[in-house]
């Protein structure tokens, strides 16, 4: 596959739920001890909340790096799937793998890797509200990483 080494940078992201003060934008901002938050009273213990990165030029992406929130509050992903779109076709996800996140341990990643995606546009998170504390969506940090 290639060693993931090149840290890929993202330019926007959209989350179908936000609590105010806690937007998607804080889990792309370098700072670990901001955090995402769904909205408090949108619990989804029987649904998925959907987290849309899109990354800057038109990369090949390889793998993606999960921090969960400092506390290991609600929102702490369990189980995911990830869908990448490219840039000649945006808005049309394809699947590339579920995972299981690491939500007991704090600032811990989970490392995902996925088959290279060439000119990879989007990053889209499917997250399983019925594994994932408290039937929420929340994350400090997400890191994406890319290949020449």
């Amino acid at each position: 596959m290639g060693h993931p080494s090149i840290p890929l940078t993202v330019t926007g992201a959209t989350a179908d739920s936000e609590q105010s003060g806690e937007e998607i934008w804080k889990s792309h901002d370098g700072d670990y001890t901001t955090f995402y938050h769904a909205n408090w009273g949108d619990s989804r213990p029987n649904g998925t909340f959907e987290l849309v990165y899109t990354l800057e030029g038109s990369p090949t992406a390889v793998m993606v790096a999960y921090y969960p929130r400092p506390n290991i509050g609600n929102g702490s992903f369990g189980n995911v799937e990830i869908q990448i779109s490219t840039t000649s076709a945006p808005t049309t996800f394809v699947s590339v793998g579920n995972y299981t996140c690491n939500k007991s341990t704090p600032l811990t990643p989970t490392y995902m890797e996925v088959e290279p995606v060439a000119n990879t546009h989007s990053v889209k998170f499917i997250v399983d509200g019925s594994t994932s504390k408290g039937g929420f969506a929340s994350c400090a940090e997400m890191e994406f990483f890319g290949i020449e």
